[in-house]
């Protein structure tokens, strides 16, 4: 059934791609990185043409230039890591096609004082979330992508009603055995506000549905306030 509604998003997605691309200009997309043994990208989104998207994938980048992201990583924690691409592009067509692309690796958010640490060529491998933002979507509560990969499991939250906020967590999921090496739906957490979350244990279900299931915030990655406040 996941896999079903996943290739059916996917399908919308690619229709979304279709008729946008024709109406944004090419531009810098900066992005944010997390995830260890899988790599994963999240655009860097805004409410203005053409930075509104909200796009997760999965991408690929050489064995040397994974394991120097890993060591910096492990030794600064509490750090952000953002990548910006070496060129410019409409995102749609760069994310619906799947292209390569060079890009530059930061620790610490590259608009802000953040420090280059190496290039390497990245390769797209999945596209988890591709979503244009209408900033006048009404949002009720608290709407998050959950991402599991194999052991690591984030929470994304879902961008909708203007202002918003972009948020990445580590999580973990104890409301049962969940054997799938690979999620990513959507869930609604219960009693939890339109607001950014730090910590604490959540009661959530699957949008559209009655399955529960207990969620554990780990840690914050990464939040993101005034590039979605207008």
């Amino acid at each position: 059934m996941i896999r079903i509604i996943y290739l059916s998003a996917l399908c919308f997605w690619q229709s979304a791609f279709a008729a946008t691309i024709k109406h944004d200009p090419v531009a810098v997309h900066g992005m944010l990185v997390f995830g260890e043994k899988e790599i994963f990208l999240s655009h860097l989104p805004m409410f203005h043409s053409p930075h509104d998207y909200q796009a997760i994938v999965r991408v690929k980048i050489d064995k040397k230039s994974h394991a120097a992201y890993l060591l910096e990583k492990r030794k600064n924690s509490n750090e952000i890591f953002t990548l910006v691409p070496n060129e410019i592009f409409i995102l749609p067509d760069q994310i619906n096609w799947k292209k390569s692309f060079s890009a530059s690796l930061y620790r610490g958010h590259f608009e802000r004082g953040g420090e280059k640490i190496s290039e390497f060529l990245v390769e797209i491998e999945d596209v988890l979330l591709f979503q244009k933002l209408e900033e006048k979507q009404f949002q009720d509560g608290s709407s998050y992508y959950y991402l599991k990969y194999g052991m690591e499991e984030f929470l994304i939250h879902k961008i909708m009603q203007k202002p918003s906020f972009d948020q990445v967590l580590e999580v973990k999921n104890i409301g049962g055995d969940k054997k799938e090496d690979f999620l990513f739906l959507t869930l609604e957490l219960v009693g939890a506000k339109n607001r950014p979350i730090t910590s604490g244990l959540f009661q959530a279900y699957v949008a559209g549905g009655i399955e529960m299931t207990r969620i554990r915030v780990e840690r914050e990655v990464y939040l993101e306030l005034g590039d979605l406040s207008h």
